[in-house]
Formats: structure tokens, sequence, C-alpha cells
């Protein structure tokens, strides 16, 4: 995985007028791809409405290089890159926070890749964004910047939105996931169409619609990432499946994966059927690009993965990469743990203490650790960190969201603060310039 091919988060939530600002506007998409553009908007300035002031937010998502935030009214607004419709505008970059153009009212929303979902009070399904490989879940292959209904009826109680699938529980806990599906493992089932690839390979199997008859297991909480999806059951631990050539899985498996894609392999070493990290039960896993971290019963945050590309993202003071769990050097005890799932190789980690204290690992080449500079290590020296380290600013957390280099955190102020890469606008302070300590978002 080149980190010149992959240049492309939902995280993990433990329980769970002012002036327009100077931003350059990115290549707009043909009108063609759009689906339901009714107006184009400016360049950070789409669909905006009543102020939000700091104290207002109840959630933070982020993907790959967009954020949204959701407030106490259940409305959504987001942030940051739209190339294809994520941040909720036909034009980007959004470089503060703009409202989404919807009157549905969200109980939860989650982000991951290019593409945003929402759930509504009704436990409808709402996407938007990227569907070139089916993750708005309509039977479309129209990218949409106004949330589209998921197809099947049926009635949701969560999402989680991965690099390049979705996965949801319905109202019995039955999990259900559609999009992309590179390596034919990280859906349940085997995909039934073809679909246009994100970067440049031939076609991904794919599905463009749910598939709720051919449901997996029946799960409390779900967690979709790049090419693996973790699942379980309160309080009875965390199952995983997916690729595993780098350790992302926690275990060592014996199953292979094909896939289409000639300029990387043909076939990834995998594990289709859900099973747990090697090790004590995990209360919560999150898959990450390059490895995974969980979250066990005592507050003790475990790592795996990095078998290759190891920038410090396990967090054990190595660069050595595990196969099977090892516990984080310092912190503690946690009460949740995060990773970057998109697809990129500099990829990196948190975890929120019991008090609300932030500590972030891996690489940092762009400040995504909120803990300024750091001094080189891993693959090509770049800077990282191998070891948890507090993120500055003395904030404390109720939640985090990880992107490509960059992260927001929702303070226990129920404000958001984001720091680390902004090219898209990521930051969402009216500007694009990057930082690598928190700062505000801009309120509207």
């Amino acid at each position: 995985m080149s980190d010149e091919t992959h240049t492309r988060s939902r995280t993990l939530l433990f329980p769970t007028s002012r002036e327009r600002p100077s931003c350059r506007r990115r290549g707009a998409p043909a009108a063609s791809t759009w689906l339901l553009i009714v107006s184009l908007a400016a360049c950070g300035d789409s669909a905006t409405g009543p102020g939000v002031q700091a104290g207002s937010w109840v959630d933070v998502v982020a993907g790959s290089t967009h954020a949204c935030g959701l407030t106490s009214e259940g409305v959504a607004y987001c942030w940051g890159a739209t190339t294809s419709g994520q941040a909720g505008s036909p034009l980007g970059p959004v470089t503060a926070p703009g409202r989404v153009d919807t009157p549905i009212t969200f109980t939860q929303i989650a982000a991951g890749g290019d593409t945003t979902c929402g759930l509504s009070e009704e436990g409808s399904l709402y996407c938007w964004g990227n569907n070139a490989l089916g993750q708005l879940g309509n039977g479309s292959g129209l990218n949409s910047y106004a949330p589209v209904l998921v197809s099947g009826g049926i009635t949701w109680s969560a999402v989680s939105v991965g690099a390049y699938h979705v996965c949801g529980l319905d109202s019995t806990g039955r999990l259900i996931c559609w999009g992309g599906d590179r390596w034919d493992v990280v859906l349940g089932y085997p995909g039934s169409s073809e679909c246009g690839a994100p970067v440049q390979e031939p076609t991904w199997r794919c599905e463009r619609e749910p598939l709720e008859l051919l449901s997996i297991g029946v799960y409390d909480w779900v967690e979709a990432g790049l090419y693996q999806t973790c699942a379980g059951r309160d309080g009875m631990g965390a199952e995983c499946w997916g690729t595993n050539d780098l350790g992302q899985l926690g275990r060592e498996t014996t199953q292979l994966c094909s896939g289409n894609d000639p300029l990387h392999a043909t076939s990834k070493a995998c594990g289709k059927a859900p099973a747990p990290p090697a090790g004590g039960p995990m209360l919560r896993a999150q898959p990450g690009s390059t490895h995974g971290c969980g979250l066990d019963a005592t507050g003790g945050v475990w790592c795996w993965g990095g078998l290759q590309l190891n920038f410090g993202q396990v967090g054990d003071g190595t660069l050595d990469g595990t196969q099977v769990p090892v516990p984080v050097a310092t912190g503690g005890p946690y009460k949740a743990v995060y990773t970057s799932h998109e697809p990129h190789i500099r990829t990196f980690s948190c975890g929120l203490e019991e008090d609300g204290a932030a500590l972030c690992w891996g690489a940092n080449r762009s400040g995504q650790l909120g803990s300024g500079g750091s001094p080189g290590c891993g693959p090509s020296d770049v800077p990282c960190r191998t070891e948890p380290t507090p993120v500055a600013g003395g904030y404390a957390f109720d939640a985090l969201a990880l992107g490509i280099e960059f992260a927001c955190g929702l303070t226990t102020e129920a404000s958001i603060v984001c720091w680390g890469a902004n090219d898209g606008g990521q930051l969402g302070d009216g500007t694009l310039d990057s930082r690598n300590t928190p700062g505000p978002i801009t309120g509207r």
C-alpha cells in the first residue's frame, strides 16, 4: 500500500455573521456525477443555518480528509474536503462547519473515507458523499452531497463507516454491511457486483444495497475499518475479520483472500470468520489501516499489527510490529481507544484516559499527534512517537475522531477542537493552515 497510491475515520466512541473564509477552489466534479444537486455553494459556505456555539456539540466524526459534528438538536455540520460531497457541499474545500442540507434530525453520525452517514430519530439511515463502491447503499453509483436514504426499509440502531464499506446494526442487532470489498472479506459475504476502483486499479467486488438476509451475526456494536471489520456484544468481547497481512486482526490466520490488484498483490493473508484477537477478551476493538487496537475490562489498551510500515502506531515503544496484542507502553487506565483506519501508511492511534486526557502515538508528519514536533523514526525517518504522548492544551475529551494525518476531539465542555493536516480544510477553523496542537473550529 504505497503512500502515492493510497492518499485517500468513524472513531470508536466508548459507550456512546462571520466573514467568509479565504480559500482556494478545488476541482468541482462534473455535474453529471452528482445526484440531487439543487444549487452550488460557495467554498466554505454550504447550507449554513443558525449559529452553532461552542457548548452545543454532542459528537464528532472524521473521514479521510473531512469531519462532521452533531449538535444537541440533531443537526449535522461538516467541513473539509468534499470532492465527492462528503462534507455536504458540491464545492470545496469547506473550511468551516457548514450545515448539511436536510430537514432530518440525526441521533448518530459516522464518517469514513469520502462518505458520511447519519441515523435518524425514526431509525432510518441516510448517507452522502462517495458512492463509487455502493457506500451510500441506495443501489446507484452516483455521488450525492445531500443525504440519500439507504435502501431496504430497515430500522437501524447503529452505523459505522469504513474507508470503502459501511456496516450497520438493525433494531435486533443483526449486522449488515455493503460497499466495496477489494479482498472479498469485509462484508461477510461475496459482493455480487463489480464497481469502479477508487484508485488506479481494476474493478472491485462490491454490494450497492444492504443484504439483510446475509447478515453474519447479532451484535451490540460494530466498527468498519479499511479492509477489516470488528463487532461485539457488550461484556462478551470483540471479534474481527478481514485482511491480516500486517497482523491487523491480532491473531494468526492461514487463509488467503484473493483480489485483482496487479500493482501490489493478488492475494493477502486474511481471516474470513469472525474471531477475537489473541489473548484475553477485548471489550471493544478498533481496526486501523495497518494495525488494530482494543480496550480490555481493566482500562488497558492493547494494539497489534504494524509488521511492516510501522511508525509507532502499536504504541509499545518499538518499531517491531506484532501479530498478537501487546499493551501500550504508558498511560491509563483508558476509557476509549481510536485508530486512523483510512488508506494511508502514516497512521496513528489515540486513547482517552478516565479523566478525559488524550494521548496519541504513531506517525506525526503533519502534527496529528497533537503534541507538537517529534523526532524522526520508522520508514523514511518520518516524525513519529512509539509511545503514548499527551495531546497539548490540557483539554478533557469525551470523544476523538481520527482521519488521515489529522484529528478532532469533542471536549467535556461540548466544544470541538482539531489538529494536524489542513490541506482540505479538515481542521474547520476557516483556514487551510495545518497546526500540530489543538485549536477550536469556527463557530457558525
